[in-house]
């Protein structure tokens, strides 16, 4: 064994079977993956299987293709590389991982592909993670090892270090919730290693190229990042010997952390411009600096419960316990990890770390790698006390026996349950596995302050104690948090109804409208918005956090689109609003409870569709205009109804104005007209008492009933009304109230609720034969005002759709970020094209560039004289190029510097 031992430690491949061992541990942590394949680094309808799992699937598809930028696919058409690049478009991990992939074979064309590039990404950032962490370690503590035997003792605590920083549940968390969140673990200790090789011989390069790659994969964990290094800086990096030194190490640090910012530019500000023109509704955020004192004893509860603190917490205790050692390294190593851990306890600090918006608990990881950075100097400072009482050795020893025996036994159950019974009886434990866990780090305490004989195998026995602790905390996050896909394709099947985009038969360009994604049901709540990109169709649906702000402003305000869930970051459909779906170029409609107006049954191989009698394909003609400011004048009914008509813009152009047809009828509800059953309803005021329904879908209701007379044409009714909150669902912190207006239902976050948007206008489209409008409220004290109810007539539909295919473009070319084809128009107007307006498209016209112009607030048209006309669109990113040479030009900055510094090295050689 001392031989072994030996030659491990003392070999010049020591680095390489250390990071064979991360891997081995990484392994035994993911192994529930592997002996159950199905099982998903995330929960099922969750924001896994929501955006990540689908995004990773769709941009390796792009990119088995070649396509880098744009797709039709990706919601109503848009640029992914930029409005996706807060997830994966910029990140490096993520290519990385898509290549092994590629070496792996993984089946691209699958969607269970995705799955097994998470697992494999999440193995991979943790054995980085752990290696970069022990290589920052052992970077700092080298110059302490005179010795073989200071370098055996240092070996092993860097090595337990860099496992308390990488055997932490928020690994496993951050997979199963954002998992690029877990890419942040493994550029901290890289770029940390980077700034103190500059401390110390003045090296810059690996600071600025680690710094790059972080800045540029993702602003939001660079954001966070940027502000614990610069704390990080203050407390380990600058000097403080004189003010002039400490002026002069900011100044210089600041210099490296500029040039790091231009090397990652080319994936930074393409991120930043797609937050900054991203549609993120404020919320109402707390300003205390420190919690309430009713909010301390809960906040201290979640150290045995949040698994974005296990792990770091006993480490954080025992660097309390040698508080008292005087020792300057230890102690700026200390201080800084009790200033974060400190920082829980502020929601103010919560709310910076995520930007000054919601408290958000992401950054806790930054807590694991203070406390893992000051392990090693913790550890040594223990060593270096000399004496220790024979009992106090005893009673360590006492522990370390029953420690071991209460490990191997609860493992013994633990698995035994799992494999052979159930998986909920080891999840229910919660209590042992308390026990267990301080029992451990109490065991770590005391091994380590057993007194200095057989260090080998005492630091062998540490290190194993705290793998397996750590395995043991993954393991019980693991099946307490993850789901199962029932086959390979349940996701998609869940959210499609066995729907194959196949069955259309159709080359055209068109899009399809899925009720059961859009409009979802009472049984299926799940965020499915990104399917019909997965199955590579032009869908209406999109679920993600950087969704253009003009865009969302058009459904959520312009037309007010409901959907069930109030909330920022998604839109899902069109609610069967025949109007909007036209000018959208909806052609098919699937999954639909009866037969839409204007539709014609279809069915192929089984499946039962419809499609549109008076579609419109991606482009159609407008001979006139509507000024944007009688647009915005209008209710939503003739809002609708004027997309059919004219062309809505914010200047005039060389067409005539619009003279719109009188095909709305507003009918003039009002409060009188209004009956109220279980709820009491008073000039505008409601109130539901509340008397059953521990949730807010299973409460007693109060309804409005409204009652309808009939209409003498085919049409729809929109009926609108403001609805605000007095107070909210008593029993529910985080949904306000729940609305269902004739079957369609409306989920209302309370105004604090991290995922809220703050919109109190409410409109729904009824169909035309319906008699009453029924309003159905939880309880609570609503006021309710604005109440409008218009019919709208489908009479001119036909007319309508003739006049907007009246010029259309022949040998139509359609692809990704590319349009081309020829148009004879024998007047002038505006051909539109139902892609979202975006500034990184170039046209030409008869091969000469020519603006575009943003009509009906977010379509994209082009102004046309007339005649014979060549049009050719194409996309490229409107920041990339600007930012490629920003980042060539911090290269070509870096090659002089280091071509400089190695001259000048070179000739100080020559004269020494």
């Amino acid at each position: 064994m001392r031989k072994l031992y030996d030659r491990l430690l003392r070999s010049k491949y020591r680095n390489i079977y250390i990071m064979l061992f991360f891997i081995l541990i990484t392994s035994l942590i993911h192994l529930p993956y592997f002996v159950e394949p199905r099982r998903l680094l995330g929960t099922a309808g969750g924001d896994m299987t929501g955006q990540l799992y689908p995004f990773r699937y769709f941009l390796s598809n792009n990119l088995e293709k070649g396509n880098l930028f744009y797709s039709f696919q990706y919601g109503l058409g848009g640029d992914f590389f930029t409005e996706l690049s807060y997830y994966y478009t910029t990140s490096p991990i993520f290519y990385i991982s898509f290549f092994l992939s590629k070496f792996f074979r993984f089946a691209l064309e699958s969607y269970y592909t995705a799955i097994n590039q998470v697992l494999l990404t999440s193995i991979f950032c943790k054995v980085l993670s752990m290696l970069f962490m022990y290589l920052l370690l052992d970077y700092e503590t080298k110059k302490f090892c005179k010795t073989e035997r200071e370098k055996e003792r240092f070996t092993f605590y860097n090595l337990i270090g860099a496992l308390v920083y990488g055997l932490s549940t928020i690994g496993i968390a951050n997979y199963s919730t954002f998992d690029f969140f877990a890419d942040s673990m493994v550029y901290l200790p890289l770029i940390c290693l980077g700034l103190r090789k500059y401390d110390r011989e003045g090296k810059p390069w690996l600071f600025v190229l680690s710094f790059g790659m972080m800045v540029m994969s993702n602003f939001y964990f660079a954001y966070m990042n940027c502000i614990y290094l610069a704390i990080f800086a203050l407390f380990i990096s600058i000097r403080y010997e004189s003010l002039r030194s400490s002026l002069t190490d900011i100044a210089r640090r600041s210099v490296l952390v500029l040039l790091g910012f231009g090397l990652g530019a080319a994936g930074f500000i393409p991120s930043i411009y797609a937050f900054f023109s991203a549609d993120r509704e404020k919320i109402l955020v707390s300003s205390r600096f420190l919690l309430d004192g009713d909010q301390v004893i809960p906040m201290i509860k979640r150290f045995f419960t949040d698994p974005f603190l296990f792990g770091g917490i006993a480490i954080f205790v025992l660097g309390f316990a040698i508080l008292a050692f005087r020792k300057r390294a230890v102690n700026r190593k200390v201080a800084l990890a009790l200033f974060w851990f400190s920082m829980i306890f502020s929601p103010w600090v919560l709310s910076l770390m995520n930007g000054l918006s919601c408290e958000s608990f992401r950054w806790y990881y930054l807590i694991a790698f203070s406390i893992a950075y000051a392990v090693p100097s913790l550890l040594e400072t223990i060593w270096e006390k000399k004496q220790i009482s024979s009992e106090l050795e005893k009673y360590f020893r006492l522990i370390r026996e029953l420690l071991f025996a209460v490990v191997i036994l609860y493992f013994a159950v633990f698995f035994w349950k799992v494999y052979g019974s159930s998986v909920q009886w080891a999840i229910d434990k919660i209590t042992i596995i308390w026990i267990v866990w301080w029992m451990t780090w109490l065991g770590i305490i005391g091994i380590a302050l057993i007194k200095r004989t057989k260090l080998q195998w005492r630091m062998v026995s540490l290190i194993l104690l705290l793998s397996v602790n750590g395995i043991m905390i993954n393991y019980i996050y693991i099946y307490r948090t993850s789901s199962f896909l029932l086959t390979e394709d349940d996701y998609i099947y869940q959210s499609t109804a066995f729907y194959n985009p196949d069955v259309f038969e159709d080359d055209s360009f068109y899009r399809v409208s899925n009720w059961l994604i859009e409009v979802g049901s009472k049984d299926n709540r799940a965020r499915k918005e990104n399917t019909e990109m997965i199955l590579g169709n032009h869908g209406l649906t999109s679920y993600n956090s950087l969704i253009k702000k003009d865009l969302m402003h058009w459904f959520k305000y312009d037309h007010n689109v409901n959907t069930i869930y109030i909330s920022p970051s998604h839109y899902r459909g069109l609610n069967n609003r025949l109007f909007l779906e036209n000018i959208w170029g909806v052609k098919y409609k699937i999954n639909t409870e009866s037969q839409p107006y204007g539709n014609m049954q279809r069915e192929n191989n089984g499946t039962i569709f419809y499609e549109n009698e008076y579609p419109l394909g991606i482009d159609f003609w407008y001979d006139s205009y509507l000024a944007k400011d009688d647009y915005d004048a209008f209710g939503h009914a003739q809002r609708d109804a004027a997309l059919m008509q004219a062309a809505v813009i914010e200047r005039p152009v060389n067409l005539r104005e619009a003279e719109l047809d009188e095909t709305i009828q507003n009918l003039g509800l009002d409060f009188s007209q209004i009956t109220a059953h279980g709820c009491h309803f008073e000039n505008g005021h409601i109130e539901v008492p509340y008397e059953e329904g521990e949730h807010i879908w299973d409460a007693n209701k109060g309804e409005l009933i409204i009652p309808l007379g009939e209409r003498p044409s085919a049409g729809e009714f929109l009926v609108s009304f403001d609805l605000k909150t007095l107070e909210g669902y008593p029993k529910d912190e985080i949904y306000n109230f729940r609305l269902v207006v004739n079957d369609q239902i409306t989920y209302r976050y309370s105004d604090t609720y991290n995922w809220t948007y703050l919109l109190d206008q409410y409109t729904y489209k009824l169909d035309g034969t319906t008699d009453e409008i029924r309003i159905e409220l939880s309880p609570g004290k609503y006021v309710m005002s604005d109440l409008e109810c218009c019919f709208s007539s489908y009479e001119k539909l036909g007319e309508w759709t003739d006049q907007l295919n009246k010029y259309n473009l022949n040998h139509l070319v359609v692809q990704d970020g590319y349009i081309s084809g020829e148009i004879e128009n024998a007047e002038n107007g505006i051909l539109g094209l139902n892609i979202p307006y975006c500034k990184g498209w170039t046209c030409r016209v008869d091969g000469e560039k020519k603006g575009l112009i943003a009509i009906d607030t977010v379509l994209t048209g082009i102004y046309l004289e007339e005649g014979n006309h060549h049009i050719q669109l194409s996309y490229f990113p409107p920041t990339l190029k600007l930012v490629i040479v920003i980042s060539l030009c911090t290269i070509a900055i870096l090659l002089v510097l280091a071509g400089e510094k190695r001259i000048r090295s070179k000739k100080t050689g020559d004269r020494g």
